[in-house]
């Protein structure tokens, strides 16, 4: 899940994003249709919504981390097309 979200537009976490009206989002692009448990991400803001809604983003998570130029913001934008740049799994 981070390889397929950071090859598109950098790693701002656009893959989580829900299609929403005529924009279908990244996570329902082809190369994306076969990663799997969104719904563990989906459970851990839904319950971080709960005690402190609209507050905590997902990239204050403690994880990992490295020098990002600018700094590291959520994406809002998230295009399926976009997903046609990942490379195929037999790239090599």
């Amino acid at each position: 899940m981070h390889f397929h979200d950071c090859f598109i537009r950098g790693c701002d976490g656009s893959v989580l994003l829900s299609s929403k009206g005529n924009n279908k989002a990244e996570k329902d692009g082809p190369p994306n249709v076969s990663l799997h448990a969104f719904y563990v991400v989906d459970n851990a803001k839904r319950a971080v919504e709960s005690v402190c809604p609209g507050v905590v983003s997902c990239a204050y998570s403690g994880g990992p981390s490295w020098v990002v130029p600018k700094g590291r913001k959520d994406g809002r934008i998230s295009k399926a097309r976009e997903t046609i740049q990942l490379p195929a799994p037999t790239f090599n």
